[in-house]
């Protein structure tokens, strides 16, 4: 790698974007044979690039985070990143969902909307407070370990506000997080983690082992008042 790209990936994580490139004086036909099959690029996302060696050499969670740093680099609006993405750049637990994404939010109407991998989250004004993390701007710990209760579940939510609140966040930071969602979707499960939330929890499989029998019994206990509501049937008298 040229020394002028070089400089701009020991600044963006080891990425490199494909208009650096052709600013390095890269030809058409050497970017083509970088990123052919066994090159020595691979391609994080369109335009976007890493060195084979570096992408090879990653865990699936390293990956991710180049994915949502090419993501960060190639988003022309202002936006934090956000959910699975900020969690990930806090090294915050996180359940395998579903469908892996990156996350951002950004000005906008309140919503979301999904498109080429990434999910939009839409809202107005950004999120505050802000960190800067692995050269991305991210929502803060609070907010997002929320975001992720509000996004994946409570056993989800459970385990990161565990995690947070050992990282030195309180209870008060959580409840005025929740006051800001109050109106948002999925905010009771986002309530329903934090008030379950433990910082003397030992790591993530305590807290999802104390998460998943949290929600039994709350299920237990749904089926139970719906039982006690319902008149009990008539039996049929015999002939």
């Amino acid at each position: 790698m040229r020394p002028e790209l070089a400089a701009h990936a020991r600044r963006q994580s080891g990425l490199v974007l494909r208009h650096q490139a052709v600013a390095a004086d890269y030809s058409e036909r050497e970017l083509r044979s970088r990123v052919a099959v066994h090159g020595p690029w691979t391609v994080v996302r369109r335009g976007v690039y890493v060195t084979t060696e570096q992408w090879e050499a990653a865990t699936e969670e390293d990956r991710w985070r180049l994915r949502d740093r090419a993501v960060d680099l190639t988003t022309g609006v202002e936006h934090l990143m956000s959910t699975d993405s900020a969690a990930r750049a806090h090294r915050l637990p996180l359940l395998a969902p579903v469908r892996p994404l990156t996350h951002l939010v950004r000005p906008g109407v309140f919503g979301s909307r999904t498109e080429h991998g990434v999910k939009h989250h839409l809202a107005r004004p950004l999120p505050s407070p802000e960190v800067e993390l692995d050269g991305m701007r991210v929502t803060a710990l609070a907010r997002t370990a929320l975001d992720l209760a509000r996004e994946h579940g409570f056993a989800a939510g459970v385990c990161a506000c565990d995690a947070v609140l050992r990282r030195g966040v309180s209870s008060g930071d959580l409840a005025a997080e929740l006051k800001l969602m109050r109106c948002w979707p999925h905010v009771t499960r986002a309530r329903a983690a934090a008030e379950a939330a433990d910082p003397g929890a030992e790591g993530p499989a305590e807290s999802l082992t104390r998460a998943r029998a949290r929600a039994g019994s709350r299920s237990c206990g749904r089926r139970n008042a719906a039982s006690a509501r319902s008149p009990p049937r008539a039996s049929a008298s015999p002939g």
